[in-house]
């Protein structure tokens, strides 16, 4: 073989060679850009993964702030129904506790009347008791204290006529010349229910 040949040989190998290498280095170069294509898709999946959970996120926080809204709504108009319902019942209260003041009011009004009035028994009887005794006449049948009208001395209690007393007897206008044992002359100017 002549130094051409082995020259010519030679060349060929490493063309051959080179070209093997260009081959290869072509074949990596496509594996690269498959693996490259590949990682983008798995890198724009991971994009439209994570831009999901940013919108869930988002809706979450949506509709976590949603329910926080609606629950406070909830306990204020809970909170302004108890205070309606207290405020009811602190009236009704009020208003039972004010009639319950006026029973108590008229019972001791009562009780004033019937002490009164037991005084008033009383210092008849004591007045009985002390008097003398005297002749039956028509005159002697009506209260001393009393003129214009014959009132029974011996009666519990008089009131006037139309008035506001619960009797039980009724008298209308008399003079009161002696003790107002039936309280007839409020004013006390002598005039019973004028």
């Amino acid at each position: 073989m002549t130094k051409r040949n082995v020259l010519s040989a030679l060349a060929a190998a490493s063309v051959l060679a080179l070209s093997a290498t260009v081959v290869g280095l072509a074949v990596q170069n496509s594996n690269l850009a498959a693996k490259s294509r590949a990682a983008s898709a798995k890198n724009a999946k991971l994009s439209a993964a994570n831009a999901d959970f940013v919108a869930i996120n988002e809706s979450a926080k949506e509709r976590a702030a949603t329910a926080e809204a609606e629950a406070q709504t909830a306990r204020e108009e809970a909170k302004a129904s108890a205070d309606r319902i207290l405020a009811r019942e602190r009236a009704k209260l009020d208003e039972r506790a004010s009639r319950l003041d006026d029973r108590a009011a008229a019972l001791h009004a009562r009780e004033l009347d019937l002490n009164r009035r037991e005084e008033v028994v009383a210092a008849r009887e004591i007045v009985v008791a002390q008097s003398p005794p005297t002749t039956s006449s028509p005159s002697s049948e009506c209260h001393p204290s009393y003129e214009g009208a014959c009132l029974d001395p011996t009666a519990y209690d008089y009131d006037c006529e139309g008035g506001s007393g619960d009797g039980p007897l009724y008298t209308g206008y008399v003079t009161v010349v002696g003790p107002d044992e039936y309280g007839l002359d409020a004013n006390g100017n002598g005039e019973g229910c004028e």
